[in-house]
């Protein structure tokens, strides 16, 4: 029988707004797996939740599907609530823009939707060490990622076979897989194999083309249990849709951190 004591030690987090968004459901979907979850759909029931608590809530996740949907006012009001918690913008599609053309939050740590399992793998756990998302809310988004890639990673072994018609981006992809651990062979079409079966399968693309889908589920059937991992350039959420129903186990948004890729592979190969 597994005590309390021996469960193993997982943050706290409030997500606040709307959770049964479409875009949302990867992100929720890992956080239920990973955190002690509880959510609540305005800032005045986080606020009233928290007086019934006898700590405050590690993290902060505020879902935010449209620019404007949470006032400035409303997030400072969080702040001044739960000064300890870490505050993290989970952002849909529309938001995308907003950092350029719109008034983001200030202090807030911003992870759009098609990127928060893969980061928080890294980013959302509870212990001594502070992570990016820890940083003071006056740390710059190049400050945050100096940090993670000076994070704690596990080394790992094995064969990744990358499919990408571009030279330069399979030698950027094979220089982060070898810095976790891993080898690389550049994909023409053949049968993914050589003195070992891969362990993960790299796609880079874009799936703006019937032909481009046609490619991606291929290149999956050469190794059909093997995971595979499309990378495309600001997915839209029906293209993460097309390329899971190709054959792809995870996607990653480009650009992405590097902790981002070797968090997905360590998932997916464990």
């Amino acid at each position: 029988m597994v005590t309390e004591h021996e469960l193993p030690c997982r943050p706290s987090v409030l997500l606040v707004g709307a959770g049964d968004f479409h875009e949302f459901g990867d992100a929720l979907r890992w956080l239920r797996a990973h955190t002690q979850l509880e959510t609540a759909r305005t800032v005045t029931e986080a606020v009233a939740m928290l007086a019934e608590r006898t700590l405050p809530w590690h993290t902060i996740v505020i879902g935010q599907t449209r620019p404007g949907e949470f006032a400035e006012q409303e997030v400072e009001r969080l702040s001044r609530a739960m000064p300890l918690a870490q505050l993290v913008g989970l952002l849909g599609s529309c938001c995308e823009g907003e950092a350029r053309s719109g008034r983001p939050w200030p202090g807030v740590v911003r992870v759009y939707w098609h990127q928060f399992a893969a980061r928080a793998a890294s980013e959302l756990r509870a212990g001594d060490t502070a992570t990016s998302w820890q940083l003071p809310r006056t740390a710059s988004d190049a400050e945050r990622t100096e940090h993670a890639l000076h994070g704690p990673r596990h080394t790992a072994r094995g064969l990744i076979a990358i499919s990408t018609a571009r030279a330069v981006f399979f030698d950027a992809l094979a220089s982060a897989c070898r810095v976790a651990g891993y080898t690389s062979i550049w994909s023409t079409g053949r049968p993914v194999r050589r003195a070992a079966d891969p362990a993960a399968l790299l796609w880079h693309g874009q799936l703006d083309a019937e032909e481009e889908f046609q490619q991606l589920r291929s290149f999956a059937a050469l190794a059909p249990q093997t995971p595979l991992v499309a990378l495309l350039s600001f997915p839209r959420y029906d293209q993460v849709q097309r390329a899971r129903t190709a054959g792809a186990a995870a996607v990653l948004p480009i650009p992405f951190q590097l902790p981002d890729l070797w968090n997905t592979l360590q998932e997916l190969t464990r």
